[in-house]
């Protein structure tokens, strides 16, 4: 599982001017029954956000929460993840860090505690960041994941200031402490 993924490309890359947000790559690419599109947020203290959905939802409000059952999540996921693997290739001393959002339908809303999505990314981190280079830090209240290299000088401080960044941005996720 998780181990074969789609083949996928760059379609822009864009610099944001005035924001914590610094720059945005936007990658596609197709499973064998839809197209999909991969965001990633590249944050102020180098911090990557990928986000990823269908792109027939690219203007749903909800386009992050909706599962479309097409049974490809592992090879969709592997996509995600090595498009993360290609950035950190490209930027060796950056963080990542998502939200495991919750899932939103027309019978179901999640809660926002420890959601499907998060339990799944989460092990899957732990796979392929070996704790022995990355310090995992999870929030299970905001199902939050960050993942930070070792190799970063003052981890703890560099953590509160990351916290600090998103709180700031998304006020949801001011329940994270330390």
């Amino acid at each position: 599982m998780f181990d074969k993924s789609f083949p996928y490309k760059l379609i822009q890359k864009k610099s944001i001017i005035g924001q914590q947000i610094v720059r945005e790559f936007i990658y596609d690419f197709r499973s064998s029954k839809r197209r999909y599109i991969v965001l990633v947020e590249e944050y102020n203290l180098n911090v990557f956000v990928p986000k990823f959905f269908p792109s027939l939802l690219k203007d749903s409000p909800n386009k992050f929460n909706v599962l479309v059952n097409d049974f490809e999540a592992s090879r969709i996921v592997r996509t995600c993840l090595d498009i993360m693997l290609d950035l950190l290739y490209q930027h060796p001393n950056y963080s990542f860090a998502f939200v495991g959002v919750n899932t939103i339908s027309k019978n179901i809303i999640e809660q926002k505690y420890f959601t499907q999505r998060f339990r799944i990314y989460r092990a899957l981190m732990l796979n392929f960041f070996d704790t022995t280079y990355w310090q995992h830090f999870e929030d299970f209240s905001t199902s939050t994941y960050i993942l930070i290299p070792f190799s970063k000088e003052n981890l703890e401080q560099y953590l509160k200031k990351v916290l600090k960044m998103f709180s700031d941005i998304y006020p949801d996720l001011e329940v994270i402490n330390l």
